[in-house]
C-alpha cells in the first residue's frame, strides 16, 4: 500500500505505483493506493477542492 497526495500521475507518481505494483505481485497481495480527498493543501487552506 502507499499513501499519498496523488495530484496526478506524474513520472514520479508513476514509479511509485509501479514499484508498488510489482512488489505486490512478488508477494502476492494486492496493490493499494490511499488518497486523500480532498487533498491536504486544500482541506487546511480553506478553499473550495475542484471539481474533479
Amino acid at each position: 500500500m502507499t499513501i499519498g497526495s496523488f495530484d496526478g500521475v506524474h513520472l514520479g507518481h508513476q514509479a511509485i505505483i509501479s514499484q508498488l505494483a510489482a512488489q505486490a505481485k512478488g508477494l502476492r497481495l494486492p496493490a493499494m493506493a490511499m488518497i486523500f480527498e480532498p487533498q491536504p493543501h486544500e482541506f487546511f487552506s480553506g478553499i473550495k477542492a475542484p471539481a474533479r
